[in-house]
């Protein structure tokens, strides 16, 4: 049953904590008796093959996990024909519309006015896009826990509540639910005044309202189950949102607000902009995140990680097996062209600046790492060269990663210390448009390359170290049982 274990482990890994130990022993129950009747039918156990197949009927564990869970997805029917409305015809064209004068009309030197303005729509579209999702979700999710004391205006008629319900129902069928939901409302009402013997007084009505739920939600019974992101990918996508919003908040609090801080006379000042930069980066990633699994989503694309739990003794042996070759070809080739980039930069700046290399200079404390990081660059290259030649030799190249993933950790966050990484030329110096790149080539430095590069560093030398560790853990455990079986 090792492979039904890993089975329920991967559905329970895609259910919100509250529901996973209720959840997971119904589902149980279901699947073994579904064993037992099937192994009673053959007369025999049932053989991994046979198990497998029974497992994959019952589809993959992040589907098994939407099923059970009713709230996995974002944006639902009725909503996402006001989001994809919205989106289309109001807030994209408003952001366009007030963005592109602002490239145009501004100033600057090259990069253009097209370049400007292209990059301004692009961060304004997706920060919208972020936003509009943002407030659509929390509207969605807490649209049915209003407080008792709280009546709606929509719980104050069955008129006004047919209305709110008729406005999310599609065009050509919105008349006749509207009418069989007003006689079924009303019917309802007649009993309820019957059993009273009286007429509802507002409270009542309001009361008999609420059971039926909020329009919205009414409505979505009658509408095509289509969402923005819906079961197949949902948990996937918000396994992924925490983990971005984390990384970030742990980035931006404890690497980009200290700097800040140190380099700022003013701290309440520094303070408030790395405030605000959370919050810009974390609404941005947002965008970015439900643009890139809504695309997933509506393709209808799967990966093979989504089946990792019918990987037999893969998972459990990766440590034991050579490395494949197939893997590391590319590697020598993006560490030789790196480095052989990394050195051209210091005698060629336009690699990185492009038109403004005249104009911009690499701070004393980046030109001081220039060597370190080579350094580690020509090890990882030499690394993944003998990874080539000799895959048999496991342990060592995985203790080699974990080597050279924490020294790359180490020189990065010393090299964070030295922030600003890029300043102006003496000719431009006190220029708002060059002291603007500078800030702007800093600032992609840190955040686009540092931020993601040492988490992801540490994370997968994290990774590599366990792999190494693994089978001297088995081992040690598998001692015991070892004499406990020569005594016996």
């Amino acid at each position: 049953m090792e492979l039904l274990d890993r089975y329920l482990k991967a559905v329970r890994f895609w259910l919100p904590k509250a529901q996973r130990q209720d959840v997971i022993r119904e589902l149980s129950e279901d699947i073994r008796s579904q064993i037992d009747e099937r192994q009673a039918e053959l007369g025999r156990k049932l053989t991994e093959t046979e198990l497998e197949t029974m497992l994959l009927e019952r589809g993959r564990p992040v589907l098994v996990a939407g099923r059970y869970a009713p709230d996995q997805y974002l944006i639902g029917p009725a909503f996402l024909r006001m989001y994809r409305f919205a989106l289309k015809w109001i807030l994209l064209p408003i952001a366009i519309i007030t963005v592109s004068p602002l490239g145009i009309l501004t100033p600057l030197q090259p990069p253009s006015w097209l370049t400007l303005a292209f990059w301004l729509i692009w961060r304004t579209t997706i920060y919208t896009f972020g936003i509009f999702t943002l407030v659509l979700a929390l509207q969605e999710r807490f649209r049915s826990r209003l407080p008792g004391f709280w009546r709606p205006s929509y719980l104050r008629s069955v008129d006004h509540y047919l209305y709110l319900v008729k406005a999310f129902l599609p065009k050509a069928e919105r008349d006749d639910i509207a009418e069989e939901l007003a006689e079924d409302i009303r019917s309802e009402i007649e009993d309820r005044e019957a059993e009273l013997g009286q007429p509802l007084d507002k409270h009542e009505l309001a009361a008999v309202l609420r059971k039926r739920g909020h329009p919205i939600a009414v409505a979505d019974h009658f509408l095509p189950q289509e969402y923005l992101i819906g079961p197949a990918w949902f948990p996937v996508y918000r396994f992924a949102l925490k983990a971005v919003l984390l990384i970030l908040a742990v980035v931006i609090v404890f690497v980009i607000a200290p700097v800040k801080i140190a380099n700022d006379p003013v701290k309440f000042r520094a303070v408030a902009e790395a405030l605000v930069e959370l919050w810009q980066t974390s609404v941005y990633s947002v965008g970015l995140l439900t643009l890139f699994f809504a695309t997933l989503d509506h393709f209808h694309v799967s990966f093979a990680l989504m089946d990792l739990w019918r990987r037999r003794r893969e998972l459990a042996t990766v440590a034991a097996r050579p490395i494949p070759r197939p893997q590391p070809a590319s590697s020598p080739i993006f560490w030789s062209v790196f480095i052989a980039w990394w050195l051209a930069l210091e005698h060629f700046p336009v690699l990185l600046f492009g038109p403004a290399a005249s104009h911009l200079r690499f701070s004393a404390g980046w030109q001081t790492f220039h060597t370190p990081i080579l350094l580690v660059a020509l090890a990882a290259l030499t690394h993944r060269l003998a990874n080539l030649a000799r895959p048999e030799w496991t342990r060592v190249l995985l203790a080699g990663r974990t080597v050279l993933n924490t020294a790359a950790v180490v020189t990065l966050l010393l090299l964070v210390r030295t922030y600003p990484f890029v300043v102006t030329a003496e000719a431009v110096r006190g220029s708002a448009y060059y002291e603007y790149l500078a800030q702007f080539f800093s600032a992609s430095l840190l955040f686009g390359v540092l931020a993601w590069t040492a988490p992801w560093m540490l994370v997968a030398g994290v990774v590599y170290a366990w792999q190494c560790a693994a089978p001297l853990f088995r081992r040690a455990r598998a001692r015991p049982e070892e004499r406990l079986s020569r005594s016996l």
